[in-house]
């Protein structure tokens, strides 16, 4: 039993590092598409979003297959729970991204905007790093690293401001670029939401360890921890 367990989770992980990976290039695409008014890959996205809701309803499928015939222990069941509830942030994020690609498709006006565009840059290469090393936090049972990686979702959080600011001056300036810039607070505020998705799959690795739920969100906890530096 504890055997056939064992791949149960180990299959349940494959699935999830695989998931993720596909949402870091999902993320990437979209924002891409974004910048360079790419609508070929902006629809790219769009029809590689049945991949991964179909990974997050494989994932439900097999974890609950776990939990009710297998009835893990303590540490299985957590084990089970974390990927069952980081298997909705990452689906989260996917959906993030196809709504950045949908917003490529309707925007009308393709004017260049290079200070805002160098944050969002900023911001999802940000991104692409902190999915990379909280999955490899996960692989690793790695606790403290999961931690550094929400840490870090604070410069996504501040960059965020800074475009926020930035489009704000703009708008002032050129009441007609109203229509641009809202497109890019679109877009900047999904990006920094997945962000918080990849702080919660920390959160989610703590408790797989421990058994407790901790707030690691420091822009959220501490807003002054954003302003300061915005």
């Amino acid at each position: 039993m504890a055997i056939k367990l064992d791949h149960e989770i180990s299959n349940l992980s494959s699935v999830f590092i695989e998931m993720g990976l596909t949402v870091s290039e999902q993320l990437y695409l979209a924002t891409a598409a974004f910048l360079h008014h790419d609508h070929d890959k902006a629809q790219m996205v769009v029809d590689n979003d049945k991949a991964i809701n179909e990974d997050e309803l494989h994932l439900e499928k097999l974890s609950l297959r776990v939990l009710v015939l297998q009835q893990p222990v303590a540490t299985d069941f957590r084990d089970v729970m974390s990927i069952l509830k980081s298997s909705v942030d990452l689906e989260r994020m996917g959906d993030h991204a196809v709504d950045i690609a949908r917003e490529t498709l309707a925007l009308t006006d393709h004017a260049q905007l290079p200070e805002a565009d160098e944050l969002l840059s900023q911001m999802v290469q940000a991104l692409q790093t902190m999915l990379e090393q909280i999955l490899d936090a996960y692989i690793k049972a790695d606790q403290a690293k999961a931690k550094q990686v929400a840490a870090t979702d604070l410069e996504v959080d501040r960059d965020f401001a800074h475009l926020r600011q930035l489009l704000t001056k703009v708008v002032e300036a050129d009441p007609q670029k109203a229509e641009l810039i809202a497109s890019y607070l679109f877009v900047s505020r999904l990006l920094e939401r997945a962000g918080d998705h990849v702080v919660n799959i920390a959160e989610w690795i703590v408790y797989q360890h421990t058994g407790k739920l901790v707030e690691l969100n420091i822009g959220k906890a501490d807003r002054r921890q954003i302003d300061a530096q915005s």
